[in-house]
């Protein structure tokens, strides 16, 4: 999930459901995402992953719901999406690192320093390369110098599309339908 919206680690500890929405035209759920450090939201539409049901956020959801990972939850974190990183702050970083870390000895490809900010350097990586740095940067909400002109150009909802979908491993032109049972 945080692949997906290229964000800060601790920033999924604060999602919440009630701040989502289903895209029917895209096909897509849609979460208001939090930016932590600069205090915007932003829309991260989400795709399936086409390669790697292990991230593919439906199935992730899906798992978290049937074997009832929220039934612990007491009712002021029922609405988070993660419950057991909401009351973390700043720890929630902790524990996805601690959780990458122990990955790291089960995934050979994994490099040995691994860390949360490497999600969201990868996601950059694999956008930039599919993408184009411009589309990049309004997909990740980076007020960044180097485009600073593009800090008054919103992203464009279709541009929004192709960015989940290419994160998702789709090709542009490939029509994407989330997993039915």
């Amino acid at each position: 999930m945080t692949r997906s919206a290229m964000g800060r680690s601790a920033e999924i500890s604060i999602t919440r459901y009630e701040e989502s929405y289903y895209d029917y035209e895209y096909e897509m759920w849609c979460l208001l995402w939090p930016e932590i450090k600069t205090n915007n939201i932003k829309v991260v539409p989400f795709s399936h992953d086409i390669d790697t049901l292990e991230i593919d956020i439906y199935h992730s959801l899906g798992c978290s719901w049937i074997v009832g990972f929220n039934s612990n939850s007491d009712g002021d974190n029922a609405e988070y999406i993660w419950p057991d990183l909401k009351d973390l702050g700043d720890g929630a970083l902790s524990k996805i690192n601690d959780y990458l870390q122990a990955l790291v000895a089960k995934v050979e490809e994994l490099p040995k320093n691994v860390q949360g900010k490497s999600i969201r350097r990868g996601a950059t990586n694999d956008l930039i390369a599919t993408m184009g740095v411009e589309k990049t940067l309004r997909f990740g909400n980076w007020d960044n110098g180097y485009c600073s002109i593009l800090e008054y150009y919103d992203i464009l909802d279709e541009e929004r599309i192709q960015c989940a979908k290419r994160l998702a491993g789709f090709k542009l032109d490939e029509k994407c339908f989330p997993p039915r049972l």
